[in-house]
Order: C-alpha cells, then structure tokens, then sequence
C-alpha cells in the first residue's frame, strides 16, 4: 500500500464585508458643526471663582503676562522651578540589598527540593520492577533478568526510605526555625 498525495483545490480567501459602510463627518454636517463651534459651557458664578483666583494669584496667569521677557521675570521663572520639598533620603534611592540566607534555611530549601523526586522515583521504581512478573510473557520486560528487576526494586524502596528520613529532617529542622523565632 502506497501512500497517495491528494493536491488541494485552490480556493478563494475571504475578505472582511463590514455590515456598514465606513462614515465621515462630511456626510454629517450638523455632527461637523455642533463638534466645530466652541461651546461656553461656563457658569456665571464660575466665572466668579476663576477671576477670584487670578486676583489672589497676581491679577496674571503665567501665559497671560511676558515675566520672562524683563530681568526680574528670569529670576521670578527660576524661583518658581525651585522645589520645595526636602531632598529624598540617600537610602531611599538605593536598590535594597537581598538579604543572603542562613546555612540552615538554604538546607531546609535544598532538602524540600529533593523530596518530590525521591518520593516519585521511590514508587515506580519497584512498580516497573514488578511488571517482569506481572506483565505476562510476551512484555518487553519479561526480557530482564531477575537481577534487574530485584535491584530495581531494591533501589526504588531505598529511596523511598530517604524520602520519608527527608521529609521528617525538614519537619524537625522547620519546627526547631520556628522556635527559634519565638524566642527572639
């Protein structure tokens, strides 16, 4: 039996038809007139609080008046880019340093990293070691040697066992952390 390439037919890409026909402004003019004409939305007693703030400002808005223009308006320019708040703190700017972990907590971290792999390697290990027997003649680990399988098995539980030892090391080492710190 050989394998036959069917060609595909060529076919036609879709295009996008949008359901409405882009619109502009120009077929709108009363949209365009209403958007174009400068609307005083400004109330007569605001208008009241704005001159009251230019005359307790000066009687001038800073673009209203040429300050910049006379040798005192350089001078009243820069005092208005002075700032007034203190300069921050040097250890505020600086990065702030990682503290370094104890001997203790990098082995506590070490230990819990390894517990999952010697637990998950301590069950399938004797499990594919015990496939010799229950996998039936025709497996491709009836092949193995009864050795094998034995020291499959015997490595799986040995590490099984560091696992569980590992697993109660980090328990007593947490619970010793934990004292520690009540104490201080």
């Amino acid at each position: 039996m050989t394998a036959t390439i069917i060609a595909s037919l060529p076919t036609q890409q879709r295009t996008l038809r949008l359901r409405h026909r882009p619109r502009t402004f120009c077929e709108k003019p009363g949209k365009v007139k209403r958007l174009s004409e400068e609307k005083a939305h400004s109330r007569p007693d605001q208008q009241a609080q704005v001159d009251a703030l230019a005359a307790l400002s000066g009687g001038a808005w800073p673009g209203e008046s040429d300050a910049i223009g006379s040798p005192d308006g350089a001078q009243a320019a820069m005092a208005d880019d002075v700032m007034l708040a203190p300069p921050p703190d040097q250890f505020m700017l600086a990065r702030a340093r990682a503290s370094r972990a104890s001997p203790v907590d990098r082995a506590i971290e070490r230990r819990r990293t390894l517990i999952p792999s010697l637990l998950t390697l301590g069950m399938l290990l004797p499990i594919v070691a015990s496939l010799k027997w229950l996998g039936g003649a025709d497996s491709i680990f009836s092949v193995w040697s009864s050795i094998t399988s034995i020291a499959l098995a015997a490595v799986g539980i040995c590490l099984l066992g560091i696992g569980i030892v590992t697993m109660r090391q980090v328990n007593h080492l947490r619970q010793g952390r934990q004292h520690a710190v009540r104490e201080v």
